[in-house]
């Protein structure tokens, strides 16, 4: 069956490296791709080296034309570009996070319903073996009640962003302007939220914001008993590992990691459990989030993440930034550290 046609809107290092290898060539997923960039360099470098031919820096001339399009610009812009395709009746696929603002999430979710399209999001993490089988445990009570997280996630930045908005968000709606917490936060809070079953509540978060984009964060999350304690960071690595303890067990792995994690049944000596599956590489994991958004536009199925899945992690990023609090800083001098408390 031939793909259904694709705009793909902002042409950014996610663009290059996740989609564009899979819409330009896999013509069972994207049988037209018309690429949407305001940059013109970006657009003919992107066009000579994958070999397509419609690219421009509005969304006009092509809207019509297309069955759905994937937005993968700042966060700021993801809510009024989903909205105005959902008006037009166009599928969406966004790419994380899905908002920044959980009510703009829970407009665009009705919105999509009420008109019967696809809303996906690029959590992909859900996608990987090893979290499924965490989710599949959690929800069973494979090892008794979850008691508790623990995420630690953090290297020197190196995404070869294109744009570099990363540095450069301003805050939305009353919250400051995002850094860590949002962006590698949209991943690892879904996936608390996800094998939790539910919303959380926010008890503590801190940030090392100056009133820009945090580049080190931590949130604790109280989760219908579960507590969860994430700490990411954008400038120093840290052990990238994860530790679920439930009742009667544990499981540990490294964050990222879909091959493999390590389970301790019953106080036994930890084992590691091995998931084939779990190897897969960028194409391939973006092929296969495409094929099912591609099969569930046509009413074969669900997208790996909906709109919806991700909404109870959206509304715990904000209230934490509705919280946030510094980090102690004793080396900083007194009226810097008052100033950053006010």
């Amino acid at each position: 069956m031939a793909g259904i046609k694709f705009a793909l809107i902002g042409c950014g290092a996610i663009a290059e490296s996740f989609y564009i290898p899979v819409l330009s060539r896999d013509h069972s997923i994207c049988s037209e791709l018309h690429l949407v960039d305001p940059n013109p360099d970006r657009l003919e470098d992107l066009g000579r080296r994958f070999r397509v031919h419609s690219a421009g820096a509005s969304l006009d001339p092509v809207l019509g034309g297309i069955d759905a399009a994937i937005i993968a610009t700042p966060p700021d812009t993801h809510f009024p570009l989903a909205a105005r395709l959902l008006a037009a009746g166009r599928h969406v696929l966004c790419e994380k996070p899905f908002t920044v603002l959980p009510e703009d999430a829970e407009a665009l979710v009705a919105q999509a319903e009420a008109a019967r399209l696809v809303l996906a999001t690029n959590n992909f993490r859900r996608g990987l073996a090893t979290f499924e089988r965490v989710a599949e445990i959690a929800h069973a009570g494979e090892l008794g009640r979850l008691r508790s997280i623990a995420w630690a996630e953090g290297v020197k930045f190196n995404w070869p962003t294109k744009s570099g908005f990363y540095f450069t968000q301003t805050g939305q709606g009353g919250l400051p302007p995002p850094g860590v917490l949002l962006d590698i936060g949209s991943h690892v809070v879904d996936l608390v939220c996800w094998w939790c079953g539910g919303a959380p509540a926010v008890t503590e978060c801190r940030t090392d914001s100056f009133g820009g984009p945090e580049a080190r964060a931590r949130i604790v999350l109280d989760c219908g008993g579960t507590e969860a304690r994430i700490d990411l960071s954008y400038y120093q690595r840290m052990s990238n590992s994860y530790r679920l303890d439930f009742e009667r067990g544990s499981i540990s792995g490294v964050a990222n990691e879909g091959y493999r994690f390590r389970i301790a049944r019953d106080g036994a000596a930890p084992v590691t459990a091995q998931f084939p599956d779990g190897r897969i590489g960028t194409v391939a994991l973006a092929a296969r989030i495409l094929a099912r958004f591609v099969a569930a536009t046509r009413g074969q199925g669900q997208p790996l993440v909906t709109g919806r899945d991700v909404v109870p992690s959206i509304r715990a990023i904000a209230q934490g930034y509705r919280i946030a609090e510094p980090f102690d800083a004793p080396w900083l001098p007194h009226d810097i550290r008052c100033e950053a408390r006010a």
